[in-house]
């Protein structure tokens, strides 16, 4: 675009007039060639938007979109401002600005990475406590107590120990660990039942089979006691001792008798086999002779 230059002042003598006349027509002649010639070109780019790279011409200009604009509107001579967030990572916070843009990571991000717009996920697991679950996604994590913990600590990122003791049942003996336990059957019980965490009780009444002890199982436990007419219990045969027992004074061993019956935990009374009777003086079964009565026997025959 041009302006037109401002004009001369013509002279007053006949002589300059003719030769500003020649000059004019000169200068006339050379503007058909050249338009430019007695008009100043106007810098079009002067007020240029800032959306816009413009270049002045000779008589004009041209403009394109400047970086982080497009689509140049030639009526408003602007381009329209490119939103570099449209379709930005995840793993950045991208603020649009005229023309440009910032980037700074996301939460759970680290390490900015300019040629491809991107950070790096930090793996907020590495180095997670045992009594904890830690799951790294992108961008954050999921955590949960493991097992045999209970009640994560955000701050210290954390779960507590559970007793698993407390409130253990008598069958057992239980050791609390840190995120564990062990348990043993309790004396007077066995057979432990992981499901069940308890263990159950053991008869040790089976074991105690003569008939001069009475055995009473308790749970977890047992008593012993000698049967009525014995006495003196000896845990290593688990039985009671009574003379019938330990000392044949019906003369079983002699075939004199066939069973010796305590009375009392010294007294006792024999049943005699045959051909013998009780005699009270010696206390023991006699030989009758072939008859009864015989005199100081008090029975004949079975007692």
């Amino acid at each position: 675009m041009y302006r037109q230059a401002a004009g001369v002042a013509l002279p007053r003598s006949r002589a300059s007039l003719a030769f500003a006349l020649v000059a004019f027509l000169a200068t006339g002649a050379l503007a058909l060639r050249n338009p430019s010639i007695g008009f100043n070109d106007v810098n079009e780019c002067a007020n240029a938007d800032a959306s816009v790279v413009c270049s002045n011409t000779p008589g004009g200009f041209t403009e394109v979109c400047a970086d982080g604009y497009e689509t140049y509107d030639p009526s408003t001579r602007t381009c329209t401002d490119v939103n570099e967030c449209t379709g930005a990572d995840v793993s950045v916070v991208c603020t649009n600005t005229k023309g440009s843009y910032t980037d700074e990571c996301a939460p759970g991000y680290t390490t900015y990475v300019a040629s491809i717009r991107t950070c790096t996920d930090i793996n907020e697991c590495a180095g997670s406590d045992p009594s904890v679950v830690c799951v790294n996604t992108a961008g954050g994590f999921t955590v949960g107590c493991a097992t045999g913990y209970e009640d994560y600590n955000p701050t210290t990122k954390k779960c507590t120990d559970i007793n698993e003791c407390t409130g253990a049942d008598v069958s057992i003996v239980c050791t609390n660990t840190e995120g564990s336990f062990t348990a043993v059957c309790a004396a007077g019980y066995e057979n432990y039942t992981p499901s069940a965490n308890k263990c159950y009780d053991i008869n040790e009444c089976t074991a105690y089979t003569s008939p001069t002890v009475i055995c009473t199982n308790t749970i977890g436990s047992f008593s012993v006691a000698c049967a009525p007419n014995y006495n003196n219990y000896d845990a290593a045969t688990k039985t009671c001792s009574h003379p019938c027992t330990t000392s044949d004074p019906c003369g079983i061993n002699a075939g004199k008798a066939t069973q010796c019956n305590p009375t009392g935990l010294t007294t006792y009374t024999c049943a005699c086999a045959a051909g013998y009777g009780y005699s009270t003086v010696s206390k023991t079964c006699e030989s009758t002779g072939g008859s009864c009565p015989v005199v100081g026997l008090g029975f004949c025959g079975m007692v």
